[in-house]
C-alpha cells in the first residue's frame, strides 16, 4: 500500500465520522454509514476510537482489503506499572495493534494505532514504543479523533507527541530506517483532518519539535 492510497483511507474515515456527528442531536446524517455515537445520561455524545475503527474495518472491507483487529506485535514489551499493559515477566510479552492492513499474500503491510481525546502520557508513550519497534511493516498510521478543539488542545497534543517520540527514539534509536508514520488527527467540530509523515530516518530531537510545532499548518 502506497502512502497516497493510505491517506485516501484515512480522509475517507475522516468524512464519514463528520457525516455521522451531531453535537446534540443522535442521527444519522445521510446513508454512508448506520454507525451512531452514543450518548451518557446528561445527554453528552460520547466519542472513542471505537467508531473510527469501526469505519476503518468497513472501508477496508469495500477496497478488498484483508486485515486483522488487535493484532498481536511481532516484538516483545514491559510497560511501566501505570500501563494497562503491565507484566512481571521481564522477557516481556506481546501486545497488541489496533488494527493491522495486509497484502494478497497476508503480509503485514500497515500497523494502524487508533487514539481519542487527549489521554495520558503514558497511553501515547506505550502506542509510539509499538509504532518504532515494530520492523515489519515499515509503514504506520496513527489517527487521533478529537471532538473539538481550543486554545491549549493542540499545544496539549504536540507536547505529548514530542515527548512520546523522544522516549521511543532514544529507546529504540538503531531500528529500521525505513519506517515512516503518517500522522492524523481529525477534528470532528469544525471539520478537519491534518495528516503529515514522519520518516524515522529524519527524527531528531529538533526535527522532532520542528515536525508537531505547527499541527494546524499540516496538509
Amino acid at each position: 500500500m502506497d502512502e497516497f492510497c493510505l491517506k485516501e483511507i484515512n480522509k475517507d474515515v475522516a468524512s464519514t465520522l463528520f457525516n455521522v456527528y451531531l453535537e446534540n442531536d443522535l442521527k444519522i446524517k445521510d446513508d454512508t454509514s448506520n454507525l451512531i455515537f452514543p450518548k451518557y445520561n446528561n445527554g453528552k455524545i460520547r466519542i472513542s476510537e471505537q467508531e473510527a475503527r469501526i469505519i476503518f474495518l468497513k472501508i477496508l472491507d469495500s477496497c478488498n482489503y484483508c486485515y486483522s483487529i488487535e493484532t498481536p506485535t511481532l516484538e516483545k514489551y514491559i510497560f511501566s506499572v501505570n500501563s494497562e499493559y503491565e507484566n512481571p515477566n521481564k522477557e516481556g510479552r506481546s501486545a497488541c495493534t489496533d488494527i493491522c492492513i495486509y497484502d494478497k499474500a497476508l503480509n503485514r503491510v500497515v500497523n494502524i494505532e487508533l487514539k481519542a481525546h487527549i489521554p495520558k502520557q503514558m497511553s501515547f508513550n506505550k502506542d509510539f514504543e509499538k509504532l518504532f519497534n515494530e520492523e515489519k511493516p515499515t509503514i504506520k498510521n496513527w489517527f487521533h479523533l478529537l471532538e473539538n478543539k481550543d486554545s491549549g488542545t493542540f499545544k496539549s497534543l504536540k507536547d505529548k507527541f514530542i515527548t512520546a517520540t523522544k522516549e521511543a527514539h532514544k529507546k529504540y534509536p538503531n531500528k529500521n530506517k525505513d519506517i515512516t508514520i503518517l500522522f492524523n488527527i481529525c477534528v470532528l467540530k469544525p471539520k478537519l483532518l491534518f495528516q503529515k509523515t514522519l520518516k524515522y530516518s529524519n527524527i531528531t530531537d529538533e526535527s522532532i519539535n520542528d515536525f508537531f510545532e505547527n499541527i494546524e499548518g499540516w496538509n
